[in-house]
């Protein structure tokens, strides 16, 4: 929950980074509002934009630097709303109906994409950990600018969140900064906050925008009514006897501080808004929100739908932009809806036809990822485990449409962006949880950097792993990420050529520099004597100071 504690459920979207120029968007069956589905409409993309994603810093491999490129700033659009059990039918129903039968579809590759084969950075999406090298320390800070609500004065209770299984307040604190808390339920002490802390740390590192959560420990007593709160301080302590506390008796909870701006609703996961000139791709064919699938399957997130994103409208004067945020990730790792999470999350949708019909066709003979699973030992952290997860194949709880359009492309690309988190940057982060069991801390660490390893294991085993291709000291150098991640273990050898010459085989990640104006680089690796993986195509061409710059990758 965040901003409003979401009341109602919302609708809103947008985009921004492109790459193809005259991009149709379109989309099928939909039971949101006609006013929030405004799609099937040829939208263009405007040059500079184009301009902008295919050739800035063509030097570098990884996507431009700067701030975010915004094709322009608008009036504010209105907030609009949809039905959070009209989206869960259509993503179980609908979406993966439509994704079966849109032949057209199959295969398409992303449409935000820059000439390196990149996202560009926007309202949606900025590269962090990959592009700047973040230090542990800055990994676990995460979005965190400040020390969370000010504990010098009392916590004003504006609203509660009764219904439902996790207990909440909105509160604001006596600098007048506004959060939303987050408490564990007494049955499952740290499990939804350590969760929640983890998974935004993570996710805001590989480059989303996300609140600033903060774990908090306070006594009752910081808290008091409203002047406006229909709640007696008998209510208020019963639905605190409801949560969990530590060790000492205080309560633990999660504090979202509100995010800057004014929130416009959640945005849909196909299509685009009319009246936002921004949003101008199709949100199925956004790689950012593809390669979710990817980030999600690392912290096992199950729980993506609509109503976890919002929209902040981000004024300047009289007009600005909107900019996109995931929220709640309180079911991430071994967290569920109403506890510890079933073995069968992330293995498997909540209706899986797809699974159903194996069973039945086999009868039950069929191995299932599921049935392999094994709870942990641990009740903060529920069912998280990395033995039957294989890298690759994972679901949240029902379809979403934008991991329905996932290529092999768009999970190398959020690959390369696992791989940047090291051992060091998962103990940081698993310190901010405080578990009160070590025990449990190091179990976490532990699992995240199998899932993580096998993550990177099954898309760098398929395409070559190379990225920062430059000029450097007479050559021409890159980097291998799996060699980064393995060391020598990972046994890689290189073949190159230049403009369809001979291969030429080489063991360390270099080749001579040509004497050229223009070059066309075909690069491959291999690793422990394995075959061939997928040629990467480099162009470059000579700049004003004589040097080599990268102007395109085609993986």
């Amino acid at each position: 929950m965040h901003n409003a504690m979401k009341p109602a459920n919302f609708c809103f979207h947008s985009r921004s980074g492109v790459k193809a120029f005259g991009v149709p968007t379109s989309v099928g069956i939909c039971f949101a509002t006609a006013k929030c589905r405004r799609l099937n409409r040829q939208r263009t993309i405007p040059w500079p934009v184009l301009l902008f994603a295919c050739s800035a810093h063509a030097g570098e491999l990884v996507q431009p630097a700067g701030e975010p490129y915004r094709v322009e700033l608008f009036p504010e659009p209105r907030e609009q709303k949809l039905s959070d059990i009209g989206m869960h039918v259509q993503g179980t129903l609908c979406d993966g109906l439509f994704r079966a039968v849109n032949v057209a579809d199959y295969g398409r590759e992303a449409m935000n994409v820059n000439a390196f084969d990149e996202v560009p950075d926007s309202e949606w999406f900025v590269n962090r950990i990959e592009r700047h090298d973040l230090s542990p320390a800055q990994v676990a800070r995460g979005p965190n600018r400040r020390s969370g609500p000010d504990t010098r004065g009392p916590w004003t209770v504006l609203s509660a969140k009764t219904e439902g299984v996790t207990p909440g307040l909105l509160i604001q604190d006596s600098l007048g900064d506004r959060y939303f808390l987050k408490l564990d339920r007494v049955e499952h002490p740290e499990l939804w906050t350590a969760a929640e802390i983890i998974g935004t740390r993570i996710i805001w590192a590989a480059g989303y925008h996300t609140p600033e959560n903060f774990l908090v420990w306070f006594d009752e007593g910081t808290l008091q009514l409203g002047e406006k709160m229909r709640m007696t301080p008998a209510e208020l302590s019963e639905l605190l006897g409801r949560a969990a506390r530590a060790p000492d008796g205080r309560l633990r909870a999660v504090a979202s501080r509100f995010l800057p701006g004014k929130p416009k609703g959640p945005y849909l996961f196909a299509g685009t808004r009319a009246d936002d000139p921004n949003d101008v791709i199709d949100h199925r064919h956004r790689r950012e929100l593809r390669g979710l699938t990817v980030f999600f399957a690392l912290i096992n997130n199950t729980d993506w739908k609509e109503i976890n994103t919002l929209d902040m409208f981000v004024s300047e004067g009289k007009r600005g932009y909107v900019k996109h945020h995931l929220i709640d990730f309180n079911q991430s790792l071994g967290a569920g809806s109403f506890g510890v999470k079933e073995l069968w999350g992330g293995h498997e949708y909540y209706v899986d036809f797809k699974a159903i019909g194996w069973s039945h066709l086999t009868f039950g003979l069929r191995d299932r990822a599921s049935e392999r699973a094994k709870p942990s030992p641990y009740r903060s952290v529920g069912n998280f485990e990395s033995e039957a997860f294989d890298g690759r194949h994972w679901h949240p709880w029902r379809p979403v449409a934008p991991f329905l359009y996932f290529t092999g492309r768009d999970g190398f690309w959020a690959a390369k962006i696992v791989s940047c988190f090291s051992d060091d940057h998962l103990a940081a982060i698993m310190h901010e949880a405080k578990y009160s069991d070590p025990a449990a801390e190091r179990y976490v660490l532990k699992t995240l950097i199998a899932r993580r390893d096998k993550i990177v294991r099954w898309w760098f085993r398929r395409y070559s792993p190379l990225r920062r291709i430059r000029e450097h000291d007479g050559s021409i150098a890159f980097e291998d990420l799996l060699v980064r991640a393995e060391g020598a273990a990972a046994e890689a050898q290189y073949r190159y050529r230049f403009d369809g010459g001979p291969w030429t085989e080489a063991r360390t990640p270099q080749m001579p520099l040509p004497n050229q104006e223009e070059v066309h680089l075909q690069i491959q690796a291999r690793y422990a004597n394995g075959d061939w993986q997928r040629v990467i195509g480099i162009k470059l061409k000579r700049a004003q100071g004589r040097q080599l710059q990268v102007t395109r990758i085609e993986r």
